[in-house]
């Protein structure tokens, strides 16, 4: 396709990247925001004490973060607050335009120094508050089961379907890795998916993968049956990288809701792995 003239995406991603560091981290009075899970190190004054913050993690693939706290001097009082995504407290969206089919049946960990600390939420933030010494560390496991979204029922095209997401993460379904075709994959409750880190597609992503019902027509095109395969997911950010092909991210529950005659969704781009 030609070069369009509002092309507003590339410049505002050249501006977000220099821009990305300060995001990281805030600072207001006694209060330290952990607002963006990146690995690296942070130089920060918080109630007029220096304090050296690293954070480890392989965020989003994996929900553990780790925050080791520094301060200058032998110690210093001041309250860490990590942001606990919606997604980990149960929310798909602020509105409901999306939900989760069902509750987490896990909860936000948060460890000290290796021990389990209660800690109160505000406004989406896990409140830490103690005199941080040298070397303390503190340990969040997000949840990262496989979820279920649907979507409100006045979204008429969504009725009857149901979209996955693990952790921050949207899932879909491209033609390559499910034999050529998205578009007539079933997902039915209870299904039980498995994910499973690949470093070698798309340059490292976590895929989901079930055992599904796939609906096949016959060679007449006068009937359906359906049979066992494996569905393979990959993150909605990584589609229509490998060629042309169906693409889907949502999946009816049941074969009532398959519309076998509507135009599927193309992924048409780069072939690049």
């Amino acid at each position: 396709a030609g070069w369009f003239e509002c092309s507003c995406c590339p410049t505002n991603l050249a501006r977000l990247m220099p821009a990305l560091p300060g995001y990281v981290y805030a600072q207001k009075g006694r209060s330290l925001y952990a607002n963006l899970f990146v690995s690296g190190k942070a130089d920060v004054t918080v109630n007029k004490q220096k304090v050296q913050l690293t954070q480890e993690n392989t965020y989003p693939w994996d929900g553990g973060l780790k925050f080791t706290v520094d301060p200058s001097a032998s110690a210093a009082d001041f309250d860490l607050l990590v942001r606990i995504p919606g997604w980990a407290r149960n929310e798909a969206m602020p509105s409901n335009l999306y939900t989760f089919e069902q509750p987490s049946a896990q909860q936000t960990i948060i460890k000290i120094n290796g021990k389990p600390v209660t800690y109160q939420l505000k406004n989406g933030y896990a409140v830490l508050s103690r005199k941080w010494r040298k070397h303390d560390v503190v340990e969040v496991s997000l949840p990262m089961e496989v979820r279920r979204v649907h979507a409100n029922p006045l979204v008429k095209d969504d009725l009857g379907k149901v979209a996955l997401q693990r952790g921050p993460v949207m899932y879909c379904a491209e033609w390559q890795d499910n034999n050529g075709k998205a578009s007539n994959i079933i997902v039915p409750a209870g299904a039980a998916f498995t994910a499973s880190y690949q470093p070698n597609l798309l340059k490292g992503v976590t895929t989901l993968t079930a055992t599904v019902p796939v609906v096949q027509l016959d060679a007449s095109g006068t009937s359906v049956s359906t049979a066992p395969r494996t569905l393979v997911a990959i993150p909605y950010y990584a589609w229509a990288n490998r060629g042309k092909g169906e693409m889907t991210v949502w999946f009816p529950e049941k074969l009532t809701s398959l519309d076998l005659l509507s135009q599927p969704a193309t992924a048409e781009a780069s072939t690049g792995k």
